[in-house]
């Protein structure tokens, strides 16, 4: 029994088992997904962009998942598919899995998914304490065609770690143009909670997980070639109804064959969340904290308040009402956004009114 469980975390796909609803071809067909209608309040400011207020529907996602087991070897099929604004398919990809001894496991998978870069990118948006991601998840790679072996290792199963190829070009992009690849690892200990699900908040009890990740590529352009150099390490914790994590991540741009000076991307962000007691009305509340600063080009100044690369630092205040975990629950998030990089290029003040209300309920249906 300890075998089959040590190696479960490998072998489970990212959606609940459950009944399948269908058989095809010997392989049990699992379907859902989930849908995040959206509130977003924004401070409004006559020189900066993208500050309507208004409602949206901020995903709506559905998901499938195909397993079949041959031999000692468990294969799953897993897709992913964006409806709104327009389709756009974001998980594609096949996986063969098994244990090893010693509590250990292998997994390899193949196809389009995401990069092991960052905790924060692989979260899935329907499992987070807050409404988003911090700003910090943009500057991993994400979704990517490619193939990733990944090995809990034999007798410390409590260590994971992945490694892996892709194109570098980003999400439904079909062939590799420039010729070069995305080479991405990430290395996790997993010291409480080793079969937890990758989800904030305690819902699911205790946890302590340390990770590093990192990833290196280069990018044509013309007579250029820009290399990008991926690191970044971060910590997450439940206990006794409290969690956080703490997480750092930098990308360093280098270039060759012109002028164009070489610059870091960094993002730090830290968090702390704690599940009330149950109060006597459905499901648990959860209040929460963040605290982030992101800093896409720490060489060239911005050019107008607004920039997309100007460095903001965001506080962040919020509470999660969890009527059926993650599955089911309204959010709402209220974050001061200051900007560090308070000058453009021409020394103009480039402060702005930017404060933000967001109010979410994410509804996710499996099976």
């Amino acid at each position: 029994m300890r075998l089959i469980l040590s190696c479960a975390v490998l072998t489970t796909a990212a959606i609940a088992h459950g009944e399948p609803a269908a058989t095809a071809a010997g392989f049990a067909l699992h379907g859902g997904g989930y849908l995040q209608p959206q509130l977003r309040l924004r401070a409004n400011d006559p020189v900066a962009p993208f500050d309507e207020d208004g409602f949206r529907v901020r995903r709506a996602r559905v998901l499938g998942r195909a397993e079949r087991t041959i031999g000692r070897v468990d294969v799953t099929v897993n897709l992913e598919s964006e409806l709104t604004p327009d389709f756009r398919l974001l998980d594609a990809s096949v996986a063969a899995a098994s244990c090893l001894p010693g509590g250990g496991g292998w997994r390899v998978e193949a196809g389009q998914f995401k990069a092991p870069v960052s905790r924060q990118a692989l979260l899935s948006d329907s499992r987070l304490g807050f409404v988003d991601k911090p700003e910090l998840a943009s500057l991993a790679p994400d979704r990517q065609l490619g193939a990733m072996a990944t090995l809990n290792v034999p007798h410390a199963p409590m260590a994971r770690l992945s490694a892996g190829l892709w194109n570098g070009e980003g999400v439904n992009q079909g062939g590799n143009v420039d010729e070069h690849f995305l080479f991405a690892g990430r290395a996790e200990v997993r010291l409480l909670g080793r079969d937890a699900p990758l989800a904030e908040s305690a819902l699911a009890g205790r946890a302590l997980w340390l990770g590093g990740s990192g990833g290196r590529e280069a990018r044509n352009s013309g007579d250029t070639t820009e290399t990008l150099t991926t690191v970044g390490g971060d910590v997450a914790f439940a206990l006794a109804g409290v969690s956080g994590s703490v997480e750092y991540l930098q990308v360093e741009h280098a270039f060759s064959g012109d002028a164009r000076p070489a610059y870091r991307a960094n993002g730090v962000v830290g968090q702390l969340a704690y599940l009330l007691p149950p109060l006597g009305v459905a499901g648990r509340l959860e209040v929460a904290a963040r605290v982030e600063e992101i800093d896409r080009n720490d060489t060239v100044p911005i050019i107008r308040p607004g920039d997309p690369d100007q460095s903001l630092r965001y506080y962040t205040g919020g509470v999660s009402w969890y009527l059926d975990g993650h599955d089911l629950k309204l959010q709402v998030t209220g974050s001061h956004i200051v900007e560090v990089e308070d000058r453009d290029r021409t020394g103009g003040d480039a402060a702005y009114h930017n404060d933000t209300l967001l109010v979410q309920v994410t509804t996710r249906i499996e099976r």
